[in-house]
């Protein structure tokens, strides 16, 4: 009976051992990978998630509203007719402080914009935006920001859909950040990162015949919100479209009683989507930051196609399309030392179906050699006021005189 006890009290021993070590290292890959998603337990995700949708619904009434309103087709926008020291937003939807007439001055050519909050010029005031800094520089182009942060290209065209046509622009922009791949599979946004917003957008899925077919916006306003207040859990609910959904974290009973469980759940998660998983978004060397869009992915395929449906559209509506591509930091250091975009697959499509666009690496890689990259940005990640004014240089002279061979990519037949 003694060895018993002492076999049981052993084993007790290893076990505490073996979760103190994965509580260590639970801490130790959050530090060394503070980009990846770690997830703690359930229940701190549930109280984390309440926590922000309270404020998020506080945030829609009363006399210090925010900026961002839900909406039922598009997950959320910028309120109309909103106005903060940063950002003003006029009764049409664009970021402006002045209101456009119904059509353009015969003088001028109506550029609207649709994107994320690269497109949109977070981090910067009105002015210093690379839409108004265009308007500064060729006071013959006059651009509609109808961009909105967090963003995917899925909702830029559906609210172009909605409203891009109203004010009848010559040209459409749809802009493209990097970021954007990843949200064309992603339904709620707390599933990418829990450092995120409790919001849920639409989708679209490949059907069977590999079209385009909506998955519409499952949460349509304020009451559907309440529902997951008063239910935390009814969250999993939003993972059925969901590329970055955990099954193994929400739905395991385990999770929560082990951190060994979780440390290796969490390691599988991410080697699993930086390595493993063949619809993975990136594929190359993760370790060396060489790698590239995954053109093999549903993410990728649901990128061209919603691109090429934006475009169709367009020239279907007797506008001229233009797909703009917006880099980050490290795609501008990659680009300077020779090395292709993350998004150069991208590019490489947008050729060979010639597809009309301007890559504002260009803007950038130019630049004198001992340009000080960070000072293009601001604090955040966007565009600093350099940055957008680099943007809106680079990107006016291309559509200043627009035609089939001022633009970054080829002509169309």
């Amino acid at each position: 009976m003694n060895k018993l006890y002492r076999g049981f009290f052993y084993l007790l021993l290893i076990l505490l051992v073996l979760e103190g070590m994965s509580l260590l290292g639970l801490k130790t890959l959050d530090m060394v990978m503070p980009s990846t998603n770690i997830l703690p337990k359930t229940d701190e995700i549930y109280e984390a998630q309440s926590l922000y949708t309270e404020k998020l619904l506080q945030s829609q009434k009363g006399d210090k509203v925010s900026v961002l309103i839900l909406d039922a087709d598009l997950g959320w926008r910028y309120r109309e007719n909103f106005t903060s020291s940063r950002d003003q937003i006029n009764t049409q939807g664009v970021r402006s402080n002045r209101e456009y007439a119904e059509v353009a001055p015969d003088d001028m050519t109506r550029i609207a914009v649709f994107g994320d909050s690269f497109a949109y010029g977070s981090e910067v005031s009105n002015a210093d935006t690379w839409t108004s800094q265009t308007e500064a520089i060729y006071p013959d182009l006059e651009l509609l920001n109808y961009s909105v942060p967090g963003f995917g290209t899925d909702q830029a065209y559906l609210r172009y859909l909605r409203d891009g046509r109203a004010l009848a622009p010559q040209v459409v922009i749809i802009g493209f950040a990097p970021v954007n791949l990843r949200r064309a599979v992603n339904v709620y946004r707390r599933f990418i990162s829990i450092e995120e917003h409790p919001l849920v957008k639409p989708r679209f899925i490949l059907n069977e015949k590999d079209n385009l077919e909506l998955v519409e916006n499952p949460y349509k306003g304020e009451s559907d919100y309440r529902r997951l207040l008063a239910t935390p859990q009814l969250v999993q609910e939003l993972g059925q479209h969901d590329y970055w959904y955990s099954s193994a974290v929400y739905e395991n009973p385990f999770y929560d009683w082990s951190a060994t469980i979780r440390l290796i759940t969490n390691a599988a998660i991410i080697i699993n989507r930086k390595a493993l998983d063949t619809d993975r978004l990136l594929v190359g060397n993760a370790f060396s930051g060489e790698q590239i869009f995954n053109d093999q992915s549903t993410a990728f395929r649901l990128q061209s196609k919603l691109l090429d449906k934006f475009y169709k559209t367009v020239k279907d509506a007797g506008s001229t399309p233009v797909i703009m591509f917006f880099p980050a930091m490290d795609d501008i250091i990659r680009a300077r030392s020779g090395s292709p975009t993350t998004y150069s697959p991208l590019v490489e499509y947008l050729n060979k179906y010639n597809l009309k666009y301007i890559d504002n690496i260009e803007a950038f890689t130019g630049l004198p050699d001992d340009q000080d990259i960070s000072q293009l940005f601001a604090p955040g990640g966007h565009y600093s006021e350099l940055g957008n004014r680099l943007v809106a240089e680079f990107a006016g002279k291309n559509f200043s005189t627009l035609n089939d061979t001022n633009l970054s990519g080829p002509s169309n037949p």
